[in-house]
């Protein structure tokens, strides 16, 4: 079709030509028959996926890590105690984010830990679904008429890119973040920059997004995403005065916070240097 003439789409190091038959438009394949050959390898590559985390779940020892911290920080945080100097979830870990993160993550301690690390998992899996089919309609200048094929593409990440599994098996919030920045930020919408905006008051590091606005020239989507993470980031202080104060004097400047970072599936470069190179201090 016109769309596959254009080149080899890549969805995170998946060539989209494995999965044609999930494109829809501009095929000689009657719609019916393409729409079912997208269901089938929807619900293949959907029962594989969810077999893998399945079994993951079962026999991981850290599945569902981060979600418990993130939950333990912010019943520490409802419970007045000194949410960085606690240690959160099953592994003893360190709270890092920002107090924005933690009025955030407070509801999610009204849940038990089970059902934490389930809604974290499910709302996770949706964004991923989302964010393919936003993809998808950037690839192929106009939306699949099913989203079969996001489902279908979305598993396939799921299973096949490491940074997908693990987010979505540490029950972390890197998906959703990343919704709310292709979502707001990178579909030309007016609210551009607001999402790396939420991103940033969330995690920090995607202020590395407002920094890319700027370099490309887009002033006002780096003026509102700088506006809107100011503005959350007043918010935690607000909710959280004294969490607000260690963060910004300690934890902020602490980058032995995170851990070791010569695991291996810190594909950063620190991570590389530290595992290839010695002592990661000196980086």
């Amino acid at each position: 079709g016109q769309a596959w003439r254009r080149g080899w789409i890549v969805l995170g190091g998946i060539p989209a030509r494995l999965l044609q038959a999930c494109a829809v438009t501009g095929t000689t394949r009657p719609a019916s028959a393409r729409r079912r050959s997208t269901v089938w390898a929807a619900w293949v590559l959907l029962v594989a996926s969810a077999a893998w985390h399945a079994t993951t779940a079962a026999t991981w020892p850290t599945f569902g890590l981060d979600a418990e911290v993130y939950r333990d920080g912010g019943a520490a945080l409802l419970g007045g105690r000194d949410v960085y100097a606690a240690a959160l979830g099953r592994e003893s870990l360190p709270f890092t984010y920002p107090p924005f993160a933690l009025v955030l993550f407070a509801p999610l301690a009204l849940l038990p830990a089970n059902a934490a690390v389930a809604l974290l998992f499910c709302l996770s899996c949706v964004a991923l679904v989302v964010v393919v089919r936003w993809c998808q309609t950037y690839a192929l200048g106009e939306p699949p008429d099913t989203w079969w094929s996001g489902v279908a593409l979305a598993s396939a990440a799921a299973l096949a890119l490491e940074p997908v599994r693990g987010s979505l098996g540490l029950g972390q919030v890197n998906l959703i973040l990343l919704a709310a920045v292709v979502g707001l930020d990178a579909r030309g919408t007016r609210v551009a920059g607001v999402g790396a905006g939420i991103a940033a008051a969330v995690k920090v590091t995607p202020l590395l997004l407002l920094v890319a606005q700027l370099v490309r020239g887009d002033r006002a989507a780096a003026a509102k995403g700088v506006a809107v993470c100011a503005g959350l980031t007043v918010a935690g202080v607000w909710a959280a005065p004294r969490e607000a104060w260690v963060y910004a004097a300690r934890v902020l400047w602490d980058s032995s916070r995170p851990g070791d970072p010569a695991y291996v599936s810190n594909q950063s470069l620190r991570g590389v240097l530290a595992r290839h190179a010695g002592d990661a201090r000196m980086w």
